[in-house]
């Protein structure tokens, strides 16, 4: 490469990353918007609650203050990102039926992906799980407890199925338009394997609950890859439901101490570590291939995800989740 060809190398590897922190700019601004948005919720729901001192049960109580922010805020934040990344999204992605991209017509299985993925989930649930546990009890041999927020709804039906709806449908649904929608398909053009990443994180962050990052986080990659592979983001929604419905659901209809429940969800795991595995032997290599596809692009993934944080929307969001996990740690993690 002559000099004059280095030059315009360099200037266009200039503009590349320039782009990237110009689209993680717009990207980290809906992430940060749509967590301040539900505090805002919140306070406001707190401070409705008190002025008119409306009389509702503790467990109406607990959902307009846990569950009502979150659905508000994402329901808010989803015109406002078709608007603001409406130049670097590709609106093929959110037509769930019929959409043939290049990645679907090269995948003749489609049908054992599809099921070999929904069912896998749970076998990342398992390892997380065991994570967990672990974690768990270096804390009680510190001498500390790990005390998660009450979110029992029992004893009022009304209250329990509209928790039910939002943990089932409304949150897989509204989440994958916002991570795989947005924030993946944003990346997309620059590798990848870097928007699978940069949609893991983000997953893993929005949820503001520092257990939930090694799930949120690995459950990411498999629906970031099967999104990617898909080519729109109809298999993540489904995948997402299945995994918060069969997690969820028969513990909040018989409650998390029934046999059935804890048998039921210990074989569910069991299951899905075998398939987990099944599903990364069959297509670990096109996971890895996408790692691969980034050599062709101007910048490693590393150096991508580096200028992806340079941006004062990103830094914000960082900080955000900081401030608000602190808070939560303090409150959870407790001396026994």
């Amino acid at each position: 490469m002559n000099i004059e060809d280095q030059i315009i190398y360099q200037d266009t590897k200039k503009m590349y990353l320039k782009s990237i922190r110009k689209t993680a700019l717009k990207v980290c601004l809906i992430l940060f918007l749509m967590n301040f948005l539900a505090m805002v919720f919140v306070f406001a729901t707190s401070v409705v609650l008190n002025v008119f001192k409306l009389n509702l049960s503790s467990q109406m109580l607990k959902y307009l203050q846990a569950y009502l922010p979150c659905i508000v805020s994402e329901i808010v934040l989803i015109p406002i990102g078709f608007l603001l990344l409406r130049k670097e999204i590709d609106i093929s992605y959110f037509k769930i039926f019929g959409n043939k991209s290049q990645n679907h017509q090269q995948m003749p299985d489609i049908q054992r992906f599809s099921v070999l993925s929904i069912l896998g989930v749970f076998g990342i649930t398992f390892v997380v799980t065991r994570i967990l546990s672990i974690l768990i009890l270096c804390l009680d041999g510190l001498g500390y407890t790990l005390k998660m927020p009450d979110l029992d709804f029992s004893g009022d039906i009304v209250v329990k199925t509209l928790a039910i709806l939002y943990t089932c449908i409304m949150a897989p649904i509204l989440e994958e338009i916002i991570i795989r929608g947005f924030v993946l398909n944003s990346f997309k053009k620059y590798g990848n394997m870097t928007a699978i990443i940069v949609s893991s994180i983000a997953f893993a962050m929005i949820h503001m609950n520092p257990v939930q990052i090694p799930v949120g986080f690995l459950t990411g990659l498999l629906l970031g890859f099967v999104t990617i592979k898909t080519g729109n983001i109809g298999l993540a929604i489904i995948i997402h439901i299945a995994n918060n419905t069969l997690n969820g659901l028969p513990a909040e209809i018989l409650g998390d101490q029934n046999f059935f429940v804890i048998g039921f969800s210990f074989l569910l795991m069991l299951v899905g570590v075998g398939i987990l595995a099944r599903f990364i032997y069959l297509y670990g290599r096109d996971f890895t291939q996408l790692y691969r596809d980034e050599s062709k692009t101007y910048a490693t993934v590393g150096k991508k995800l580096l200028h992806t944080i340079l941006t004062i929307t990103s830094i914000l969001f960082i900080l955000e989740w900081l401030v608000n996990n602190i808070f939560f740690i303090l409150e959870c993690v407790v001396k026994k």
